[in-house]
């Protein structure tokens, strides 16, 4: 296969919405218009996909993608995205001086294996001084826990402290 230049328009496209089905999908374009090893974002699954033009493997969705509009190759899934912002309230106990409790909550889309990455930010202002917070780790489908930690001479009281959490997908 001779090797074509292409403009970085043919390499790194823009997103389209679903990976088939849709006249926007990663499905539907027409990979003789692209640059082998393009980039397309996909935004029903958050992920990229690269295009590698030499290949025929079987198309198994979501990993492998077959083009139907023509061109060669197959879209493998090269990256997968954080999942939305959700918002998840933590409940924690009474924590006593210079110790630490682990409070559970649940996050839609949590693997168990613990491969899974959560990402969060702090939407509270109340969490009291010399109280810290993390990590936090998968401990179930769906279900994490998280550290908090009281840093102080003085007893914290229980209290719930909102966060914006993500899951960045592990291996």
């Amino acid at each position: 296969m001779s090797k074509q230049s292409f403009f970085a328009e043919g390499r790194i496209c823009q997103s389209v919405s679903t990976l088939a089905g849709a006249r926007d999908s990663l499905a539907a374009i027409n990979t003789s218009t692209v640059s082998d090893r393009a980039i397309v974002a996909v935004n029903e699954n958050n992920s990229l996909y690269m295009l590698r033009k030499d290949s025929v493997a079987v198309a198994t969705s979501p990993t492998i993608i077959a083009p139907a509009e023509g061109g060669l190759g197959r879209w493998f899934l090269f990256h997968t995205g954080p999942t939305p912002n959700t918002s998840v309230a933590v409940s924690h106990a009474l924590i006593p001086p210079f110790s630490s409790v682990d409070s559970s909550f649940t996050i839609a889309g949590l693997a168990a294996s613990g491969a899974d990455i959560v990402n969060y930010n702090l939407l509270d202002s109340g969490l009291p001084t010399g109280v810290t917070t993390g990590p936090v780790r998968a401990i179930n489908t769906d279900t994490a826990t998280m550290r908090f930690g009281n840093m102080t001479a003085a007893t914290v009281a229980a209290a719930t402290v909102n966060f914006e959490m993500n899951i960045q997908k592990g291996g």
